[in-house]
């Protein structure tokens, strides 16, 4: 284990062990039934950080994921992720691109959601945009849980998530995911007062 350590550095459990002490999160190591993850409480919600794999017949995909469950009682939408060459594919199969009216992060980011006006309101936190743009690779949305094949959550709880391709051990980056979503959180209840993070549901 020294020697894989010193050729590779720490390796996923002991890099997500360490930030979960440091922010107050329980960790859960991985094993061979199960990924490692880690749950932060925050009031009666819970922030869970883990890994998905996606099976493309050819090669499996792993992802690092965020999700926080809250109450989203007027249905809000939200999807924010990077400008980039494929960008038009996203904006022609979603809603139309949104001006926050910051040159510097309508050039950087794609913001589709409604109702706009309060998906404006929720971008001008200027933490919560620098937040945003300190990940490299980014995709922040409202993800309704409709599907009835994979349902898991009551009626009218949906989740506020986070995905990117990859594991992400870069313990400055995953405490600032965190904190991305406990300042989203707050903010989100702000703008909509349908939006209450005060749920007791743990994601699967």
């Amino acid at each position: 284990m020294g020697l894989w350590r010193d050729m590779f550095g720490p390796g996923q459990d002991e890099i997500w062990g360490s930030v979960a002490k440091e922010i107050n999160a329980d960790y859960t190591p991985g094993g061979w039934l199960q990924k490692g993850r880690i749950d932060l409480h925050r009031d009666s919600a819970i922030i869970t950080l883990d890994t998905y794999a996606v099976n493309t017949g050819k090669s499996t995909m792993i992802y690092t994921r965020m999700r926080t469950p809250f109450r989203n009682s007027n249905g809000m939408a939200m999807n924010i992720y990077r400008e980039s060459i494929f960008s038009w594919l996203g904006k022609l199969m979603g809603m139309s691109d949104i001006t926050v009216g910051d040159a510097f992060f309508d050039k950087d980011f794609v913001v589709q959601g409604s109702p706009e006006s309060k998906i404006v309101s929720f971008l001008t936190d200027p933490k919560l945009k620098q937040l945003i743009e300190a990940q490299p690779h980014i995709s922040f949305k409202i993800r309704e849980d409709d599907s009835w094949f994979s349902k898991h959550y009551p009626d009218g709880i949906d989740e506020l998530y986070f995905q990117c391709g990859g594991i992400i051990t870069d313990e400055q980056r995953l405490k600032n995911l965190f904190e991305l979503f406990n300042v989203a959180a707050d903010k989100l209840a702000e703008v909509d007062p349908g939006c209450v993070f005060g749920v007791n549901l743990t994601p699967k």
